[in-house]
């Protein structure tokens, strides 16, 4: 009926106009529900795919374990990453961009190193996997002086005008030193300041439990910064617990405070590598090495040996990942002592390089390197005979100087003897006659 209202040929009156109307409206609405279902239809599918995709990133991301890092002002902030692969690469990003290099901040393959850290230097910091965008370690770190024995900042003490007088030490800034019990969780920075004075300027040194305290006697070491009368420990380990005194002193007077140091296993955290190994060595070819590296862990650690080579000339892949090859892992009847060392027997020249301990545990890993240098033996032995013919040569040309002083003395000697005595007329004893003039 619309159909035929709205296509007949004979033009009715004026009042059939708001039948077409109606007709039109009809047919529209007739027609525009199924472009409706079909444009809201397809557009719910894809959205549903991003949203599952953002929540399984996030539960991935989610199983990530993230560690507050406290540091103090001036310190060394290093943050490593925890890659399921050791030849993945990867960025660091801090608050959401991405770290650049720059005189304080080092890009390591796996490595994020900061220098002289400042207040600015404060944030999340993340590493990634370049290409998925995967999280892989995740930092929050604070810039502070709270892990000080004092609320005090890094400067270097200026001693009082004690004038011509003598003066046994006292400490500068007694109420800074009122916190005597520091608890820090593991592998944070720890610092003591023992601030003093005093006329002659007294001298500081430092125990532990009563005992003397040295670098060497410490996984990691220490940092002894006498001008600003502080001792320093990197990346506390639970052995580091104990009481520490320093001990100031002049000839007039000696003076000590001790601060008791508790570390908090609040949370686990990667192998720790004893600093300076392993070291760099060079030998003759043919010797024997040892490669040795000190590895301090609260879980079971995972130790690799591994030897940098090249691969068609390059010592890195296409994204920036060194080329290695495993020489020593755990096996069946191995033990961690064992693992710390890499014996290499009869070297030669392709042994020369770069070799790397690798440790790991379920937190992440840590690596030191250290490089091998290889010279011929026959170096050694024309050293040894440039040495033996400078000694003769020496004798020989002392010896013959010798010889010809003596001839030349003995020949002047014998000149001297041989040279004709002048003659010598006695006069006679006779008088002589008078000559008598006739």
């Amino acid at each position: 009926m619309c159909e035929c209202g709205c296509r007949g040929e004979d033009p009715g009156p004026r009042p059939q106009a708001g039948m077409i109307v109606l007709c039109l409206l009809l047919y529209l609405s007739s027609i525009i529900p199924p472009f409706v279902l079909s444009a809201h239809l397809p557009s719910a599918q894809p959205t549903d795919w991003p949203s599952s995709e953002v929540e399984a990133e996030a539960e991935a991301e989610a199983e990530v374990f993230l560690e507050d890092y406290v540091a103090g002002v001036g310190d060394t902030l290093d943050l490593s990453c925890t890659p399921h692969d050791f030849l993945m690469p990867i960025v660091w990003q801090k608050d959401g961009g991405t770290v650049s290099p720059s005189n304080r901040t080092r890009l390591g393959q796996k490595m994020l190193r900061i220098i002289n850290v400042s207040y600015e230097d404060s944030g999340v910091y993340s590493c990634r996997h370049a290409h998925s965008n995967t999280l892989l370690s995740n930092y929050t770190v604070r810039i502070t002086d709270s892990l000080s024995s004092g609320d005090d900042e890094d400067y270097d003490e200026e001693p009082d005008d004690a004038g011509n007088g003598n003066e046994p030490p006292y400490w500068t800034h007694p109420q800074r030193m009122e916190k005597k019990l520091l608890a820090v969780p593991a592998a944070n920075t720890v610092k003591f300041r023992c601030a003093a004075a005093g006329n002659p300027m007294p001298t500081i040194h430092w125990l532990k439990n009563g005992k003397e305290f040295k670098g060497e006697q410490r996984m990691g070491g220490i940092k002894l910064r006498h001008q600003q009368w502080s001792l320093v420990m990197e990346s506390a380990v639970p052995s580091d617990r104990g009481n520490y005194t320093c001990v100031v002193q002049n000839k007039y007077g000696t003076i000590t405070q001790t601060y008791q140091l508790d570390v908090l296993e609040r949370s686990p955290h990667r192998p720790i590598l004893q600093a300076g190994l392993p070291a760099n060595q060079t030998v003759v070819v043919g010797s024997d090495v040892e490669f040795y590296c000190k590895v301090y862990s609260d879980a079971q650690p995972h130790i690799q040996w591994l030897k940098h080579i090249e691969v068609n000339g390059s010592r890195y892949g296409p994204n920036g990942t060194p080329y290695v090859t495993v020489l020593k892992t755990a096996g069946i009847n191995t033990t961690d002592k064992e693992l710390e060392v890499l014996l290499l027997t009869n070297v030669s020249y392709e042994d020369a390089g770069e070799y790397t301990c690798l440790a790991g545990n379920s937190i992440g890993y840590t690596y030191h390197s250290a490089w091998l240098t290889v010279i011929p033996a026959v170096e050694l032995d024309k050293e040894d005979d440039y040495a033996d013919f400078l000694i003769y040569g020496t004798g020989c040309v002392l010896f013959i100087l010798t010889v010809i002083i003596i001839i030349l003395c003995r020949m002047r000697m014998n000149t001297q003897k041989t040279l004709p005595t002048p003659p010598v007329q006695k006069l006679s004893k006779f008088p002589l006659k008078r000559q008598s003039r006739l």
